[in-house]
């Protein structure tokens, strides 16, 4: 009987181990989930730092403003629009990192494992009880 009950918790803490909310598992899953935050936070830090960078210099360069203005389709008044069919010129844009979802534990039944630990626990009961009944006591 204490080998039965010994087995039964042993199976249970090996699932707590493994399969629980604090166990190998869902640390493994936490480890990934705070990887991507980091590399999205150094992305974004690299954008902020250039976006810093580009706005900083347009305080102090009229020439770029300008060019600027007209890639948004403003012109001085004596300069002229031209588009030259065919031509496709590269748009510019920022990639501001991407969208990470917020962590959602999976949540596993704590009964289901209990269930399984007393099913175990039972099992080598049974093994037990009956496997020293099949063999006779030599003396």
């Amino acid at each position: 009987m204490i080998i039965a009950a010994y087995i039964a918790f042993m199976t249970y803490g090996l699932e707590l181990y493994v399969w629980g909310d604090e166990g190998v598992l869902e640390f493994k899953e936490l480890s990934l989930y705070k990887q991507r935050l980091e590399e999205n936070l150094e992305a974004l830090e690299k954008n902020e730092t250039s976006l810093s960078r580009e706005a900083e210099s347009l305080q102090y360069s009229a020439e770029k403003v300008a060019l600027y203005a007209r890639k948004l389709g403003y012109f001085k008044p004596d300069e002229q629009h031209m588009q030259v069919d065919g031509m496709h010129l590269k748009q510019d844009y920022y990639v501001v990192g991407e969208l990470v979802k917020p962590y959602k534990r999976t949540k596993v039944d704590q009964n289901v494992f209990r269930i399984i630990a007393l099913f175990t626990g039972g099992i080598a009961y049974v093994f037990f009880r009956y496997r020293t009944q099949d063999y006779p006591k030599n003396r």
